[in-house]
């Protein structure tokens, strides 16, 4: 699934570059890594999470977003994340691995101009992760006792 948003190529390059090394290092870790080693086909996941962080990050009209999501049937990322029965702490160890591959990433930015552009956009995706953690955490649905 493609989508094209030609006024962000570079921040859509970015993303994609933080969600593949992201998910590189997430297939392997030791606490998390069971969650994603059973997703058969990472060529149709993929695309789905780097048009859901584009929707999160660029600056698009509500409607925009709104066809995107729905294009990629993101609208409920809770719900969607249910089944796989996430621990607490699992949802840190997520935010750790993702906020280091936004770092790496960003700092094999040589580029003076890119960079600069791109700072914010980094900036905005740590927060998202704060964000998201913080949502994850206080979800009803995910964490039953």
């Amino acid at each position: 699934m493609a989508f094209f948003l030609p006024n962000f190529s570079d921040e859509l390059s970015f993303i994609k570059l933080v969600v593949d090394s992201f998910y590189d290092k997430a297939k392997s870790d030791i606490i998390i890594g069971y969650h994603f080693r059973h997703i058969d086909d990472f060529d149709v996941h993929l695309p789905k999470i780097h048009l859901f962080w584009a929707v999160q990050l660029l600056d698009l009209d509500s409607s925009q977003k709104k066809a995107l999501l729905n294009k990629a049937n993101l609208n409920s990322i809770i719900k969607k994340h249910e089944y796989l029965k996430i621990k607490k702490g699992e949802v840190g160890r997520w935010v750790l691995l993702f906020q280091s591959s936004i770092e790496e990433n960003f700092s094999k930015i040589h580029n003076e101009e890119k960079r600069e552009k791109l700072e914010v956009l980094k900036n905005q995706m740590t927060k998202k992760t704060e964000l998201f953690h913080r949502v994850f955490l206080n979800s009803k649905s995910l964490f039953k006792n």
